[in-house]
């Protein structure tokens, strides 16, 4: 049987793709995949008003099917972590590689670390710019590196914290570990949850 007869028609594929940033094609695909998966799972077509709930239901599902406990750290966390090693941030940091989550990342993500760590107000004594770049390099070589293929944007008041969402959902991160945790109010929405490192650390102990 042909994929396309579970596909949106029309109207309904226009609307949804304009409401997936990033590209057309990219957009038509993540609409047309969501809608498939549906039609596999309840032989029948997804109805447009459904469409959300689902693909965040087949979003939750992929980060269960993740190996370990997804998760971005805000750059702040590592601005912390450079500065004291007294602190929920330092431990976090300390601990990568840790089997308790996965670190993601995205370009973009990578770009604001080593563009904020290396200025000379967040050098950790005796430190230099080259320093902190060879110290994120190793963190990004004990990341998943996430591609990101459509924007949700403007979701967030500041387009910085869009970028770490949208890296969070394409990831299937459940959490976002930031020192701003207000900023991300309404990314429960996504399925997302911002914690301060304190709180996160509390998560991990409590699995274990």
């Amino acid at each position: 049987m042909s994929s396309s007869l579970f596909l949106f028609a029309g109207s309904e594929a226009t609307q949804l793709n304009g409401s997936v940033r990033g590209g057309g094609s990219d957009a038509s695909e993540f609409v047309n995949r969501v809608a498939l998966q549906y039609s596999l799972d309840f032989g029948t077509q997804l109805p447009i008003s459904r469409f959300w709930a689902y693909a965040l239901d087949c979003r939750t599902a992929e980060g269960a099917r993740s190996d370990g406990l997804r998760v971005i750290f805000d750059t702040n966390v590592l601005v912390a972590a450079a500065r004291s090693r007294h602190g929920a941030s330092f431990l976090l940091v300390n601990s990568i590689p840790e089997h308790q989550f996965q670190l993601c990342l995205s370009v973009g993500l990578y770009a604001e670390w080593q563009e904020v760590l290396t200025r000379p107000e967040n050098l950790p004594p005796g430190r230099t710019a080259e320093d902190a770049r060879a110290f994120l390099r190793y963190l990004a070589s004990q990341a998943h590196l996430q591609e990101i293929h459509f924007l949700w944007r403007p979701f967030l008041p500041d387009p910085n914290d869009d970028m770490l969402l949208e890296l969070a959902f394409a990831a299937s991160c459940r959490y976002i570990v930031t020192h701003n945790v207000k900023d991300f109010r309404g990314s429960e929405q996504l399925g997302v949850t911002g914690l301060s490192p304190r709180d996160f650390l509390n998560v991990i102990r409590s699995r274990t």
